[in-house]
């Protein structure tokens, strides 16, 4: 049995340098959001590999150190072309009587299939 899985091991925890059992370690509770930081931390300090279900909350603290990213540089984006966003194209009208502007229409698109390649991730 790989030692990983046995909840009542004590071993040290990477994420706070205490001795706690595994069902504790800081990414299994999904509740908080690890740090890249302290994903990389949790990556670094595996000497065997965990169970799938270890594995599986390690993979979504992954995916949302990966969206916090992606928001970072979407956000960093957007004040990039802010001044195009501010002085849109008006290009017509929607089907549902909403004004189309063309910067607008393009940054959501953009932004969908951002989205989408990290739900699909998520799969």
């Amino acid at each position: 049995m790989n030692h990983l899985d046995k909840t009542n091991e004590k071993i040290p925890n990477s994420c706070n340098n205490k001795v706690v059992t595994l069902q504790n370690k800081c990414y299994n509770d999904m509740s908080k959001s690890l740090t890249e930081k302290k994903l990389r931390e949790v990556l670094n300090s595996l000497e065997e590999c965990p169970s799938k279900e270890y594995l599986m909350n390690i993979w979504s603290h992954t995916v949302g150190v990966a969206k916090e990213g992606l928001d970072n540089i979407l956000k960093e984006l957007k004040e990039l072309i802010q001044k195009y966003l501010d002085n849109d194209i008006y290009v017509g009208v929607h089907e549902d009587d909403d004004k189309i502007y063309l910067y607008e229409r393009m940054w959501n698109e953009y932004i969908s299939r951002f989205y989408e390649t990290i739900i699909n991730e998520e799969k």
